[in-house]
């Protein structure tokens, strides 16, 4: 059978006349090529190889199977694009799927002997008219004068991009054999390893199969060439890559693990969410769990309940507010509702009765949320309120090392280091999965399931939705980035229609900076105050036993009450002292004042307790709280703008806005600025009033106060006058200088006069001072 092929092989118009059908003709040169090894070629025939005609393939060898079905679309292509000339004509294609190529056979007339001729007219015509495959849809073929024999087999051997030539003769040199088999492409290395071997390392698998199909079996002078393919063992490659190139490597290991970690995980941590939400309340009251909560923090938190109050009359009157919550959390659809009111005025209690025995509720208590001193805090406290477990927090530590490792490797960070703001949003991502889950869980069992989208769903079952609620959130902190993530995560919650929001929170106005986060949706606000004298004294004799209320003692509550206000958290403690040490009125009044009062003096008036900034300097200084304190133990409220007059305010902005997140004080509001200023708590009042009449403190506070203002005097002089010497050396002066020196002289002198009446304020005070003993 070979003989007989290989005689049609030999002559062109034998095998021309002879049509085989049409699969065996697919097929019978790839059988006669196997059978003899090589291409036989006559004086008048000569060989180019047509490169990068598919992808090269892999172990796989997917190309072989492929490529049957487009034979005949780039048989076609490539006679089109052959030049028709009457010198010379394509005899026959030779596919070679193995290495991504074809063989041409041309036939030229037997005057014609230069094949470079005919090589130039294939590169022009094949560049005008170039092949396109899908199986190798970005590259463009090119063809290459066969110098050699091309041993065409069926190993199970595939290209790469290192090739071992074998010498049948004398070597030749690195230099020769770079000039030979550069025409092919580029070249790593040439490396003659002993007189009958090299090894020559292309950079891509195109040049490599070209070069080996061309030159295998040439003959340079007394040289025979023999080729083959080097595979190098995937393992150790794939090794010394990883040890060689770490600033690549050490991303793609931390990216493997992090998906590992998150397949495995995720459904745990979603697991113990929901647990948290659907049955925290009751897992709370099981003592296995609670031991197993306070040992490992495995945040089984729930909705915390607290003892149920007597309808009271401030319950009465807030009869309505409970009932519009109510109504607000079985209707709304897209609710974000805001209740506000100062701390300790009953928020939490008023939700808790409106939220009464619903399913799922989750809780973040943003007080404990807020209050740690670096992100890690933040992270464990919002994984142990949402019960997200397990997290690995010792992973940013562990990334950490790694960067700083790579660092001293390859001289610059990885950039892998795994942030706490990630560790929030994925926290957050799997909180919001959950919640999603839930909302949506009774969706197959309605009647109408099958009628209604999930949008439609959630609108008709508002009533059913999970609570979510920020307890203690602080409207004027959302320069906080973390704070503001929450706050955006809470927005798309109630835009998705999945969850009703409820944000309680001490800061009175400030709800339009929410509207950012709702896409539009217009915030529920409920405000909350305190109660009046009569509802307070009420109150009070309410919660203590029936036994306990006299008329001796309504009289004192009467007398007493007004002196701290009507906040249910200092009504709770009044009654409370009350009742378990059955103190006075004055007594239980009298220590709330006192607590306050020493809590004002440690927190405000203490220069080493003062609040500080990002810089380290403190915000605001115990001189300016002081001018608040005695302004507001005189009147009810002080003007915004008349306080700003101040000379220790002028410019201080930032100081007040600070005594108001610190609590000392609270402002209102009225079209966006700032308009009164009052007491942070009604009891602040009394203790301010009681901080005013301590002679000592008062001319401590006030000589302070003197000094702070003789000092920004100082200062002030001290900048004019260096400004005069300026003007002075200038010298001489135009009319416009001089005007300025005799601004300055004149500011020179009122600021003088001022350090000088401090003076005689100061000297005042600490006589004063003197006389107390």
């Amino acid at each position: 059978m070979s003989l007989l092929f290989s005689s049609l092989f030999r002559n062109g118009n034998r095998f021309r006349a002879v049509k085989p059908p049409f699969l065996f003709h697919k097929a019978a040169h790839s059988l006669i090529a196997h059978d003899i090894g090589h291409i036989p070629l006559d004086k008048s025939e000569c060989l180019f190889f047509l490169d990068n005609l598919v992808n090269t393939p892999t172990f796989l060898n997917v190309q072989r199977y492929t490529a049957f079905f487009f034979q005949k679309n780039l048989r076609n292509q490539i006679q089109r694009a052959f030049p028709s000339s009457p010198s010379f004509h394509l005899e026959d294609i030779i596919f070679r799927w193995q290495d991504g190529g074809a063989f041409l056979k041309v036939r030229h007339a037997e005057t014609l002997e230069d094949t470079e001729q005919i090589f130039t007219t294939l590169r022009t015509a094949f560049k005008e008219r170039p092949i396109t495959s899908l199986l190798h849809p970005f590259s463009t073929p090119t063809p290459h004068i066969v110098h050699g024999r091309p041993w065409l087999q069926d190993l199970y051997a595939f290209p790469a991009r290192t090739i071992v030539l074998n010498f049948e003769g004398p070597n030749l040199s690195q230099e020769k054999l770079y000039s030979i088999f550069r025409n092919y492409g580029k070249l790593r290395s040439v490396e003659v390893v002993t007189e009958e071997r090299a090894i020559l390392k292309f950079s891509s698998l195109r040049a490599a199969t070209a070069a080996l199909n061309c030159m295998h079996g040439t003959r340079m002078k007394d040289t025979k060439f023999h080729m083959r393919y080097q595979h190098t063992n995937r393992f150790l490659s794939l090794k010394d890559w990883l040890v060689s190139h770490p600033r690549f490597a050490i991303p793609l290991i931390a990216a493997l693990i992090t998906v590992v970690t998150a397949s495995l995980f995720d459904p745990i941590r979603r697991f113990f969410v929901e647990t948290n939400i659907v049955h925290g309340q009751t897992l709370r009251n099981i003592r296995l769990f609670s031991l197993v909560k306070k040992t490992r923090d495995i945040v089984f938190s729930s909705f915390q309940d607290h003892d149920s109050v007597d309808r009271t009359p401030i319950w009465t009157t807030r009869e309505k507010d409970c009932e519009k919550l109510q109504e607000w959390l079985d209707e709304a659809l897209h609710s974000f509702i805001v209740v506000q009111g100062p701390r300790g005025s009953g928020k939490r209690d008023l939700v808790d009765r409106a939220v009464g025995d619903r399913k799922h509720v989750l809780l973040f208590d943003c007080d404990r949320l807020f209050s740690g001193t670096s992100q890690e805090m933040f992270v464990s406290s919002l994984a142990s309120q949402t019960g997200y477990f397990p997290l690995f927090s010792f992973l940013n530590s562990l990334s950490s090392m790694i960067d700083m490792a790579a660092q001293g490797l390859i001289g610059q960070k990885t950039g892998i280091v795994s942030s706490s703001e990630g560790q929030v949003r994925q926290i957050l991502s799997t909180t919001q999965a959950v919640l999603r889950k839930l909302a949506l869980g009774e969706q197959e069992n309605t009647q109408h399931s099958n009628v209604l989208d999930e949008s439609e769903y959630l609108e008709v079952h508002a009533d059913r939705l999970p609570i979510v609620v920020l307890d203690n959130f602080q409207l004027r902190k959302l320069s906080n980035p973390m704070q503001r993530m929450i706050a955006e995560w809470a927005g798309n919650l109630v835009k998705e229609g999945i969850v009703h929001v409820l944000m309680l929170t001490p800061d009175i106005g400030g709800t339009k900076t929410l509207e950012q986060y709702v896409g539009g949706w217009e915030n529920r606000t409920l405000l909350l105050g305190d109660a009046d004298p009569s509802l307070a004294r009420r109150y009070v004799l309410d919660s203590i036993p029936e036994e306990m209320q006299t008329e001796k003692l309504e009289k004192e509550l009467k007398k007493q009450l007004p002196k701290i206000g009507g906040r249910l958290r200092d009504l709770d403690y009044v009654a409370r002292r009350l009742k378990v040490n059955n103190s006075s009125v004055s007594d239980a009044i009298g220590g709330i004042i006192s607590q306050n009062t020493s809590d004002i003096l440690q927190s405000f008036l203490r220069s080493n307790s003062l609040s500080f900034g990002n810089d380290k300097k403190p915000i605001y200084t115990s001189e300016q709280a002081w001018i608040l304190i005695s302004l507001l133990s005189q009147r009810e409220h002080v003007p915004y703008h008349k306080l700003m007059l101040d000379p220790l305010f002028k410019g201080c902005d930032d100081a007040v806005r600070a005594l108001e997140e610190d609590e000392l004080i609270t402002i209102t509001t009225v079209n966006a600025r700032p308009d009164k200023i009052f007491a942070g708590k009604p009891v602040y009042v009394t203790a301010f009033q009681q901080l005013i009449n301590d002679s000592i403190l008062r001319a401590s506070m006030s000589q302070a106060r003197c000094n702070a203002i003789i000092g920004l005097c100082t200062s002030a002089i001290r900048n004019d006058e260096e400004e005069l010497q300026l003007l002075k050396g200038l010298g001489n002066l135009e009319s416009g200088m001089k005007e300025r020196a005799r601004y300055l002289l004149a500011r020179i002198k009122k600021n003088q006069s001022v350090i000088e009446e401090n003076e005689r304020l100061g000297e005042r005070f600490t006589a004063e001072l003197s006389s107390n003993e």
